[in-house]
């Protein structure tokens, strides 16, 4: 739920962004008339007050409904996932699924690692994404990653600015993957 906030904040300031220029000026969404020329009259400006509160409304409303919402729990690995089954140095941006008894040591940043159970992380770097089922080990430092876990005691973290995710269960779809862990 606090994922999904962060997520939700995230957009409305994005949206919000969006409509200013680079000082933080309000930009005029008017519209050209018949001649060509954009039309001054004050009430677009009211019109896009309006819709703006309308969306936002409307996003508070979605993110209430949890059948909408993306389970942060329950992940996709994608086709192209490298399947470790014994030793492995992750390198940037790399996507890793750790197969039970691998290990692996990652000191690049942006890299997501999909851990079963025996498997063993020792992981530092900046921006990494972890999904740690029960029975696995990650020992983690550097900052900024988002770890999601089974158990709490299968996580060991210095991480400054790490955003853990407590999740009863963690199901991973690997309909995509071909030879992947058993």
């Amino acid at each position: 739920m606090t994922r999904t906030l962060k997520l939700s904040l995230l957009l409305t300031l994005t949206l919000a962004a969006a409509s200013c220029d680079a000082q933080g000026t309000k930009i005029d969404s008017a519209e050209p008339s018949d001649d060509g020329e954009a039309d001054s009259d004050t009430d677009s400006d009211t019109d896009s007050d309006t819709d703006a509160d309308t969306d936002t409304d409307t996003d508070t409303d979605t993110d209430t409904d949890t059948d909408t919402d993306p389970d942060p729990c329950s992940v996709t690995i994608p086709a192209d996932v490298m399947v470790v089954t014994k030793n492995a140095i992750a390198l940037a941006d790399e996507q890793l699924w750790l197969c039970s008894d691998a290990t692996a040591t990652a000191a690049e940043s942006g890299s997501v690692f999909y851990m079963e159970a025996r498997s063993i992380l020792q992981l530092s770097g900046t921006h990494a994404a972890v999904y740690v089922k029960r029975g696995a080990t990650l020992i983690a430092s550097g900052s900024a990653h988002d770890i999601y876990y089974e158990d709490i005691a299968d996580v060991t973290t210095s991480a400054s600015d790490a955003t853990l995710v407590a999740c009863e269960e963690i199901v991973f779809d690997a309909s995509s993957v071909s030879g992947g862990c058993d």
